[in-house]
């Protein structure tokens, strides 16, 4: 394997399936070398105006369309919208998107040794890719990831490497278990 690749194990939390309008509200992830040691880790709560606003006009509460995702995710609408004062001066702080968008390209220009861009790995890498298109093109930040990602679910089928029966879905959880299982097939099948 080409000793100059920089991976970015990541996982979302998300308020529904449909990244064109659903929206991400937690990411976590881990940064590894090409012998798949960990660089460093990234975990972030995500807000966005226009979900904090329906948060807010819902009591602090997630609106209907969400509440079914929040069965999932367990995270409270308030965690997202934090304590603002007012709607005014939550809305005119920094979107927490662009906050995450410059974490990431910063970290990934750190961690990233070589000429290629950080490569995306997730057991469902579309879903964590349109997903992190959605927080750049909302921050309007340059995309610093690759433009493929590595979708781990067939390698971990081959290996027979099943999945936790855990459902404790918080993305930097789900993160650990999903290279807990890629260290465990890479020992089965021999590789890299």
């Amino acid at each position: 394997m080409n000793k100059q690749f920089t991976f970015f194990i990541c996982d979302f939390e998300t308020t529904g399936l449909d990244p064109r309008k659903d929206y991400p509200i937690e990411i976590g992830g881990l940064f590894l070398d090409s012998g798949f040691s960990i660089l460093g880790v990234y975990q972030s709560f995500i807000g966005f105006p226009e979900l904090s606003r329906r948060i807010l006009s819902n009591e602090n509460e997630w609106p209907e369309e969400y509440v079914e995702a929040y069965q999932f995710h367990k995270i409270e609408a308030r965690t997202i919208i934090g304590k603002p004062e007012s709607l005014e001066e939550r809305l005119i702080d920094l979107r927490p998107s662009l906050i995450v968008a410059e974490d990431l390209t910063g970290l990934c220009s750190v961690f990233n040794k070589g000429p290629k861009k950080v490569i995306i790995i997730s057991d469902n890498a579309q879903f964590e890719y349109w997903f992190m298109m959605r927080i750049f093109d909302d921050a309007q930040v340059e995309f610093p990831f690759h433009y493929c990602a590595w979708d781990t679910s067939m390698l971990l089928e081959l290996s027979e490497i099943e999945s936790s029966k855990d459902y404790n879905h918080r993305s930097l959880n789900d993160v650990g278990k999903l290279y807990q299982r890629l260290l465990r097939a890479r020992e089965r099948l021999n590789l890299f």
